[in-house]
């Protein structure tokens, strides 16, 4: 079995032909892998709160209830953009109540030569993150690991 599809296999399944094109195309996409519980009401609710505070950001939604992580693929943003972008995700999900732990977020190809790659090490590694604390984290591709947690102020 294909290792790839045995870990958040609904978010890798969703975004597998976007990031290929990103990669083949040589073009910017960022990646936030957040832990959350959400519905699916909740998730359309989301998804319209942030087309209303970025409308200029093309974004594609994955949710995956059996890992309870949310998977979020921007177009063109490079790690500044989606940092920035994360600022709007956390303070939707804390005033829901929804947001369950931290954020992990990265940019291809800025955080990761292999954009698949590096969205699978970044669902892994919140997987295994036990911490509950909401912080803001960058992916850091050399070791696989998450850098610098970001505060809720900017």
């Amino acid at each position: 079995m294909d290792m790839t599809y045995s870990v958040g296999s609904r978010i890798l399944k969703t975004f597998q032909q976007f990031l290929q094109y990103y990669e083949a195309s040589s073009l910017a996409c960022g990646v936030l892998i957040v832990k959350a519980d959400l519905g699916d009401e909740q998730l359309k609710l989301l998804r319209n709160h942030m087309y209303k505070q970025k409308p200029e950001v093309g974004a594609q939604f994955s949710y995956d209830a059996s890992e309870g992580l949310l998977g979020i693929l921007l177009d063109d943003c490079h790690l500044d953009s989606t940092h920035d972008y994360s600022f709007y995700v956390k303070e939707f999900l804390e005033q829901n109540d929804q947001l369950t732990g931290p954020l992990l977020i990265g940019s291809f190809p800025e955080n990761g030569h292999h954009a698949e790659q590096m969205m699978f090490s970044m669902i892994w590694i919140q997987m295994i993150n036990g911490s509950k604390a909401k912080d803001i984290n960058i992916y850091n591709h050399r070791t696989n690991t998450e850098v610098n947690a970001f505060h809720p102020y900017r």
